[in-house]
This record gives C-alpha cells, structure tokens and sequence, in this order.
C-alpha cells in the first residue's frame, strides 16, 4: 500500500513539474512595458508625449509581430550529424521560397511603417523616429546574437568548406 501511494506521489510530482516546464509562447506584458520604458527613456519624452506614444507604439508593435508571425521560413532538419555525413541543407525550391518569404515580409513590414510614421509624427520628432527604427533594429540584432550564442548546433554560415565572408559577419556591439 505505501509503495503504490508512493508511486502516485512520484508521478503526479514529475506530471507537474513537467506542466511547469512547459513553455509559454505568449509575450509577457511586463517585457512589453520594459520595452516601452526603455524606449521612453531613449526617446527623452516627456509624460503626455510618452503616454501617447506607448499606444501608438503598442499597436505598431502588434502590427509588426503579426507580420513576423505571418511568415515562415524553412529549415534544415536539425537531425544528429553521423561521422562523415553532411547536414542536411535547404533544397534550391525551399532557399527560393524562403527568399520570396522575405520579400514579401520586408514589403508588409515597409506597408506597417509607413502606415504608422504620420501618427508617430503627431507626437515625435524625425530625428526621434529616426531613433526609434534604429533601437529596434539593434534590439533585433542582439536577439540575434543571443540567439545564436544559445544554439547548441551553432555553425558557420555557408555549405561545408566555405570561408565566413563579410556578409556572414554576427551583428556589430555597437
């Protein structure tokens, strides 16, 4: 009888810890206000000036994240590299489509921009819209670089036995 109670106990522990892990894909507000104050703050606006432009700016923020949602990219299958084999690479069908992906996502993330830049322009200056695109460009680029320092399988941009050239450079601490 304890043995059977203990063996409950085991599972219903390991069934909630495993819930626990379980990972949550929606944002969490508290990192969307983050951003919003840090942004304030970079901007150098005043309270009236801030409170409207952290509504313009959380809906161009949810614009953009549907976009980026919207399309997918493919990849190559992560699968364990066998001594003497290659990993698996993109067929020329999927780099084409990939390639066209992001055409497509740049036009609809150039559409959201310039739909959005008048009403930015109620409350900022060019120069602080100008700021504005170039923190999120860096902010993209260190997701980036974190990415990239995460992944397990990092590995050189290319086909086996190319040499990293300038274009393949990871992004500038700037």
């Amino acid at each position: 009888m304890i043995r059977f109670f203990a063996v409950i106990l085991v599972t219903l522990t390991m069934t909630v810890q495993g819930m626990a892990q379980a990972p949550q894909r929606k944002p969490h507000p508290a990192n969307n206000t983050n951003r919003n104050e840090q942004l304030v703050e970079a901007l150098k606006l005043d309270k009236a000036t801030a409170e409207q432009f952290t509504k313009i700016y959380a809906e161009y923020h949810e614009a953009m994240r549907q976009v980026r949602a919207q399309y997918r990219f493919e990849q190559p299958t992560r699968g364990e590299k066998k001594e003497g084999e290659e990993r698996p690479m993109l067929s020329d069908e999927q780099i084409e489509k990939n390639i066209l992906n992001r055409f497509a996502m740049s036009r609809a993330i150039l559409d959201i921009r310039e739909q959005y830049y008048p009403r930015f322009r109620e409350v900022l200056t060019p120069r602080q819209i100008e700021q504005l695109y170039r923190l999120e460009q860096r902010q993209g680029e260190r997701i980036q670089q974190r990415h990239h320092e995460r992944s397990s399988t990092a590995r050189p941009m290319g086909r086996p036995g190319e040499q990293r050239g300038s274009f393949n450079r990871p992004p500038r601490n700037r």
